[in-house]
C-alpha cells in the first residue's frame, strides 16, 4: 500500500474515532434508559462501529512503517479491542445468549453480518523465527538483489529444461504421426506441394496486354453511388467549385447521421450498464464467482513479503533507537560534559585504598530499606 493511501486512511480513520468519541461523551451525560430495548439499540450501534473502527486500525498498523506511529497505532488497537470485548459481553447479558443479533444495527449501516466478523490481524499472529523461516525460504530473507536475481535465474533453468523436453516429445510424437501416416497412404502424405514456375520475360509493345494478370488502378472509374443524396455532386462540375445550393437538404443529412450516432451510441451505453447490473446481481446472489488471476508462486511470494516487511519493521526499531541514543549522547557531550566523563579507575582507586585500611569491606544495606549506608550503620 502506498503512503498517499495510509495517510488518507488514517486521517479518515481518525475522524471516525474522534466522532465516536463524541458520541460516547453524549450517551455519558444522559441517564442510563430503564428500557431494555433502548439499551440493547445503543450497544448494538457502539458495536458495529467498534468492529469497523478495530478492523481499520489492524490494517492501518499492519501497513505503517513509521516507528512512532506504529506504537500509536497499536495503542489504539488494544485499546479499541478491549472496549469491543466489553460491548460484546454487555449484549450478552442483555440477551442472555451467547448468540447476539442486531439487524436494526446492520440496516442502518448498510452492512452483513460477514462485515461483523473480527478477522485476526495478520500482524498478531505467531510467526516463525526468521531464522528458521530464512531456511524454510532458502536463504532469501538475507539476500541481496544480485543474489536474488542468480537464485531467480538458477529456478528459472528447471523450467526452461521442462519446455525442452516437452518440445522434443512433441516433435517424436508427430514425427510417429506422419511415419504411419505415411504407411497408411503414401500417395496422399507423401505428395510434395510445389509452386507453378512461370517464365516471364520482359518485352514492351504498345497496346500489349500482360501475360501474367496484374492488378491496376482504373483511374477513371466512378467511385459516385447513383442515389438521391450523391445527385448533385454526379451532377457536378469537376473544372468549377460551386456553392450547393440546397443547404436545407444538407442539414437535414447532417441531423440525420447525428440522430443516427447519438441512437446508436445510447443503444450502446444500455446494454453496458444492463450487463453490468446482471453481472453484479448474478455475483450478489452467488450465482457466479468472480474470476480471479492467481499466480502459481502467489501464496509463497505473499509469505515473503510478509517476513521482508517484518524484518523492514525490526530494523526500522532498532535504527530508531540507535538514533535516539546517539542524539542523546550528542547532547550530553554538549551541554553536559563533565557527566561524561569516565571515573572508573577513580572508583577502583577509592575500594583499594579503602579495603587496604580496613581489611574488610562492610556489609550493604538491604535494597528494600532505601536508607543511605550510614543511617544503616546508626541504627545497629
Amino acid at each position: 500500500m502506498s503512503f498517499d493511501l495510509n495517510h488518507k486512511f488514517w486521517v479518515y480513520t481518525r475522524k471516525e474515532i474522534g466522532q465516536l468519541i463524541k458520541k460516547q461523551n453524549r450517551l455519558k451525560k444522559i441517564e442510563p434508559p430503564e428500557e431494555k430495548a433502548i439499551s440493547y439499540k445503543i450497544y448494538a450501534e457502539l458495536y458495529v462501529l467498534y468492529v469497523e473502527l478495530v478492523d481499520k486500525l489492524s490494517f492501518i498498523y499492519h501497513n505503517t512503517f513509521q516507528v512512532q506511529k506504529r506504537a500509536l497505532v497499536r495503542v489504539l488497537v488494544e485499546n479499541a479491542t478491549q472496549q469491543l470485548m466489553q460491548l460484546k459481553e454487555e449484549l450478552k447479558d442483555l440477551e442472555m445468549s451467547e448468540y447476539v443479533y442486531i439487524d436494526k444495527a446492520l440496516i442502518a449501516r448498510k452492512l452483513t453480518p460477514r462485515d461483523l466478523v473480527v478477522w485476526r490481524s495478520p500482524q498478531f499472529l505467531y510467526r516463525r523465527p526468521l531464522d528458521i523461516q530464512n531456511i524454510i525460504a532458502d536463504n532469501r530473507l538475507y539476500m541481496n538483489d544480485e543474489e536474488k536475481e542468480e537464485k531467480a535465474a538458477q529456478d528459472w533453468v528447471p523450467i526452461s529444461e521442462a519446455v525442452k523436453l516437452i518440445q522434443a516429445h512433441e516433435r517424436a510424437r508427430r514425427a510417429r504421426v506422419y511415419k504411419s501416416n505415411i504407411k497408411y497412404d503414401k500417395k496422399k502424405f507423401l505428395k510434395v506441394h510445389q509452386r507453378k514456375k512461370i517464365n516471364y520475360k520482359f518485352t514492351f509493345k504498345p497496346d500489349q496486354a500482360m501475360s501474367i494478370p496484374v492488378k491496376r488502378t482504373i483511374f477513371s472509374a466512378d467511385f459516385l453511388k447513383a442515389d438521391e443524396s450523391c445527385e448533385n455532386l454526379i451532377k457536378k462540375d469537376d473544372v468549377a467549385d460551386t456553392a450547393i445550393d440546397d443547404e436545407e437538404a444538407l442539414s437535414a443529412m447532417r441531423n440525420n447521421a447525428a440522430c443516427k450516432i447519438q441512437s446508436c451510441w445510447r443503444g450502446y451505453k444500455t446494454r453496458k450498464i444492463v450487463k453490468i447490473k446482471k453481472r453484479f446481481r448474478e455475483e450478489l446472489y452467488g450465482m457466479k464467482k468472480m474470476r480471479k488471476l492467481k499466480r502459481p508462486n502467489q501464496k509463497a511470494n505473499s509469505i515473503m513479503e510478509m517476513y521482508n516487511n517484518e524484518m523492514l519493521k525490526i530494523k526500522l526499531d532498532e535504527d530508531f533507537i540507535n538514533l535516539i541514543n546517539d542524539e542523546r549522547t550528542r547532547l550530553l557531550q554538549v551541554l553536559f560534559p563533565w557527566m561524561m566523563e569516565d571515573i572508573s579507575d577513580r572508583i577502583r582507586a577509592w575500594f583499594k585504598e579503602f579495603y587496604d585500611a580496613t581489611g574488610n569491606f562492610h556489609p550493604y544495606p538491604d535494597p528494600v530499606n532505601k536508607e543511605r549506608y550510614w543511617l544503616s550503620l546508626m541504627k545497629q
